[in-house]
């Protein structure tokens, strides 16, 4: 790894475990990684997974997210490791919920991201295009909340017809891996949250950029109320962040402290600061937005 002092050091437990501990959750911020050596696992089920998308009416939004609770896999799209058969099963009640559209397919792993989810995440990477991308760690699923923003990105469709391709998304990972992990072994912070908040506003002319990212911000300020968290800061995983959140926000302030000392050491100019960037100093002062 070449960090923002100019040095190439060899990081791993054993070799600069402070940066080691660093960039599991926080890796942009400190230099270039010119090579990397993986732990690598066995294919499950020789490498084929199901992927499952289904599109339903907007009638159909609470019977949805009722199920979504207790349900850890669900996306806009399923992905089961395992025969066709068995997931199937699992999803059957989405099934029976009667969507007017799906594609249920036995794909590679290499494939997920371009195959699944009806091919969205080619829409959000169409060059030339601009983005407005907010997000939010969700601690509880809530049910109306769901409903809500459902309603408000309806209006929004109907109200903004050069934002008919943006999409808001609830991401729900399996946590065992991570819940593995004992918190102060990395600086990911954020292993309690069941779910994450993701709107991505897409448009092709720039002066639109304030009227996105109102939709972003009303969009967001829907499910702070009732998205369990127990501080003011708005919470968010850092790749899913507007920007606005600030260091406490991405970081906490558990964890902020030490990655601090980490910037000032491996990259005090703040070469490597392009997005959601770490500061050289701690402060718990903010001009972050506080949930309310």
């Amino acid at each position: 790894m070449v960090t923002g002092t100019g040095s190439l050091i060899e990081v791993s437990s054993a070799s600069h475990p402070d940066l080691w501990w660093g960039i599991r959750g926080a890796g942009f911020n400190f230099g270039i990684v010119t090579s990397a050596t993986y732990q690598v696992y066995n294919f499950t089920n020789n490498g084929e997974a199901m992927s499952a998308d289904f599109r339903f009416h907007a009638v159909q939004n609470a019977s949805l997210y009722e199920f979504a609770r207790s349900f850890t896999y669900l996306f806009a799209n399923f992905i089961y490791v395992g025969p066709l058969d068995e997931g199937i099963a699992l999803i059957q009640p989405i099934i029976d919920l009667g969507p007017f559209d799906q594609n249920i397919t036995m794909i590679p792993w290499r494939d997920i991201e371009t195959s699944s989810k009806f091919g969205i995440d080619a829409v959000a990477c169409i060059k030339g295009s601009f983005h407005s991308v907010w997000g939010l760690n969700l601690y509880r699923i809530d049910v109306p909340t769901l409903i809500a923003a459902i309603d408000y990105m309806d209006s929004v469709y109907a109200q903004h017809a050069d934002f008919r391709f943006a999409f808001l998304a609830i991401d729900m990972y399996a946590p065992r891996v991570i819940e593995s992990i004992p918190d102060d072994r990395t600086a990911y912070p954020y292993r309690s949250a069941v779910a994450r908040f993701l709107l991505d506003v897409g448009f092709s002319d720039s002066s639109r950029a304030t009227a996105a990212s109102q939709v972003g911000r009303t969009a967001r300020s829907i499910f702070i109320p009732t998205s369990g968290a127990n501080t003011s800061n708005i919470e968010v995983y850092v790749n899913y962040g507007h920007g606005d959140e600030g260091q406490l926000g991405w970081y906490t302030e558990r964890k902020l402290p030490r990655l601090n000392e980490l910037k000032n050491k491996y990259d005090p100019s703040r070469l490597f600061s392009h997005y959601n960037a770490l500061e050289v100093a701690y402060s718990t002062s903010s001009d972050s937005p506080r949930m309310s």
